[in-house]
């Protein structure tokens, strides 16, 4: 009897394992799945009203925390999920201006905080994914300019009353030589940015690449959902993020191996995730995006 339980336990773990290889290793095992897995995402009902005032959004969440000279981070918490949360700031050196990387609503001492360090000027949706606050922020900073990636702006008329513009028309492109490692030809923009290359349509965002201040030319990443991580050592795609985010497999793996040599080049000493902790230093970076596209 013993033996058959086990069979049976044995033959329902490999079945498990069937389907989520097919899910995950296949073009066509995710392309079905995706569709199943936005339509379950698009119709969750939101967390609350959509005109629900600033203060009544704010969930848990820490301090404003220094990740390196012109760059902070907010860590909270996705409402009603257990995953972390977070919100760069940024500020273009020798200005005053603020770039605040997907937004989250947060108490009136980080408010204050985030004011004393200069002017919202841009307030970037990284996807179209993430636009559960960006109506509460614009009406907070209605100078700031709403940013997404031109690829999301059809899904933003539905999902953001405010008006938002692409993001593309405001900072150049890091452009990749030999589909392989950024140049330093447009490196007086303080702000560039990048897109994955073999995503999926539904992986809509874009990823800047940000100078940091100082004679040393260091730079940081403000990456979206390109990687997560519950083991904050070892970022990676998760299940969902596979089954969303990639399409053709192989060219997303030798795009996330180009990043590797772009850090290197760009001299990027952060690199930080929406739902994971920054990674911090050239060697570990690489040393993580290479285990993540190995991973593919």
């Amino acid at each position: 009897m013993l033996a058959l339980v086990i069979k049976g336990i044995a033959i329902g773990a490999a079945g498990l394992a069937a389907i989520y290889g097919g899910v995950t290793r296949t073009k066509i095992g995710r392309r079905v799945a995706r569709k199943f897995m936005l339509y379950m995402l698009n119709t969750m009902p939101p967390p609350y009203p959509r005109d629900a005032p600033f203060a009544a959004r704010v969930k848990p969440h820490g301090p404003l925390t220094k990740l390196a000279d012109a760059l902070w981070v907010v860590e909270g918490t996705v409402p009603g999920m257990p995953l972390l949360r977070n919100m760069l700031i940024y500020q273009l050196p020798g200005t005053s201006d603020l770039l605040l990387f997907s937004v989250m609503c947060v108490d009136q001492q980080v408010l204050d905080d985030i004011d004393r360090l200069g002017t919202v000027a841009y307030i970037h949706i990284p996807c179209s994914w993430h636009t559960l606050d960006a109506d509460a922020y614009h009406v907070r900073y209605p100078n700031a300019k709403l940013l997404a990636p031109r690829r999301s702006l059809g899904d933003m008329k539905s999902k953001v009353a405010a008006p938002v513009e692409a993001v593309e028309d405001h900072f150049p492109q890091v452009t990749f030589p030999n589909s392989s490692v950024g140049t330093k030809k447009t490196t007086e923009n303080p702000i560039r940015w990048f897109a994955a290359k073999g995503a999926s349509d539904a992986f809509d965002e874009v990823e800047l690449l940000v100078n940091l201040p100082g004679p040393s030319g260091k730079r940081a990443i403000l990456a979206n959902d390109l990687l997560e991580a519950k083991d904050t050592d070892r970022p990676r795609l998760s299940f969902i993020g596979t089954v969303l985010m990639v399409d053709d497999r192989r060219t997303m793996r030798n795009w996330m191996l180009s990043l590797v040599d772009m850090v290197r080049e760009q001299n990027v000493e952060v690199f930080t995730l929406s739902h994971a902790r920054a990674l911090q230093g050239i060697s570990k970076i690489c040393s993580s995006l290479s285990n993540a596209a190995n991973d593919f």
